[in-house]
This record gives C-alpha cells, sequence and structure tokens, in this order.
C-alpha cells in the first residue's frame, strides 16, 4: 500500500526560511501534518530540524525514519554522514526514537515477505557493507547474511562489529561462489 501525503515544505531542498533563531517564535505550522519522515537530505539545516521538531513535539506528528545509516558511500573512497547522523540531532533533541521503516527495523521483512509470499526464512539472504543496518537487520528477522567489504566496512575493521554476519564477503560478485543453495 502507498500512503501519500502533502509536503510541508520541510522536505528535500534548500531552506533557508525561519534560519534566524528569533523567527521561530513567529513560525505557524500547517495544520494537518500527521508525519515528520527523517530521511538522506544533502540540504539538511537547523530550520529543517527545528520546524521538525514543532511538527513532533507540539503537533503530535509521528517521526518516523528512513533508515538509522550512520555513513553514505559516495565513491569507493569517500563515506559522508548518513540519514542516521542527520537525524541524531532530532532524536536527541525531542527524546524520542523514531518509527525505523528501512534497515534494521523487522517492518520492511514483514511487508516484504507478505507481498512476496516468502514463507521460509532459510532462502532468504539479505547482502550489504553494514554490520548496523544491513546485518543488524538479518538478525532482528532471523535469517542469513553475508557482509561485503566493498562498502563501508573494511576487513580490517571485522573485529570490532557488535554483530556477526553468517557469511563474509570481498564483494557481491563472490555471491557467484559457494553459498549453499
Amino acid at each position: 500500500a502507498v500512503v501519500s501525503t502533502q509536503s510541508t515544505g520541510i522536505g528535500f531542498g534548500v531552506d533557508m526560511e525561519g534560519c534566524c533563531f528569533t523567527d521561530f517564535t513567529d513560525f505557524v505550522p500547517e495544520k494537518n501534518v500527521k508525519f515528520v519522515v527523517g530521511a538522506f537530505d544533502p540540504y539538511f539545516n537547523y530550520a529543517k530540524m527545528a520546524k521538525a521538531f514543532i511538527y513532533i513535539r507540539e503537533c503530535g506528528a509521528q517521526y518516523i525514519a528512513t533508515n538509522l545509516d550512520l555513513r553514505f558511500n559516495v565513491s569507493k573512497e569517500r563515506i559522508i554522514p548518513g540519514t542516521g547522523s542527520v537525524i541524531a540531532g532530532l532524536t536527541e533533541s525531542l527524546g524520542v526514537k523514531p518509527i525505523v521503516l528501512g534497515k534494521p527495523s523487522p517492518l520492511m521483512y514483514e511487508m516484504i515477505s507478505s507481498d512476496h509470499k516468502i514463507n521460509d526464512k532459510t532462502k532468504v539472504l539479505m547482502v550489504g557493507d553494514n554490520p548496523l543496518t544491513d546485518i543488524q537487520f538479518a538478525v532482528n528477522v532471523g535469517i542469513d547474511s553475508a557482509l561485503v567489504l566493498s562498502g563501508i566496512t573494511p576487513s580490517d575493521g571485522l573485529q570490532d562489529m557488535n554483530v556477526k554476519p553468517t557469511y563474509i564477503l570481498e564483494s557481491v560478485v563472490d555471491l557467484m561462489g559457494d553459498i549453499p543453495s
């Protein structure tokens, strides 16, 4: 099911309105805003965070996050802050954790397995490069996982992981190898 709602203007894109601290005393929230969704936004700024805070705290909007990835690969050589980093300030200031729709929340698996009639978890493999989201997702839903070292997790960082994958691969190309069917 797809849920649609109007944007409140604090979504993706540059939002310079309300950038001065005192301007927030005059900010009037739009009516009927039911959700604030935290997602990757390269234009994230204080004005957006303050408005989201007001909608959640004062207007009762539900706080939702697409994921909690702290880092995001923009190239093989460069990693930048991800959605989890962007929403951390909002989460801490609210003292409320968001409902996470993406990894590592089991909600995503429940929707996918329901839509695709997946009943046998032994036939499912989660492949990802992030132990905190991808591998934790697999653990949370009880499926096998393959950590690929071609993303944000270097091979020398394996000993620091709190959650352990079922398989460790250098690259997704290795999936063509010996993983049992």
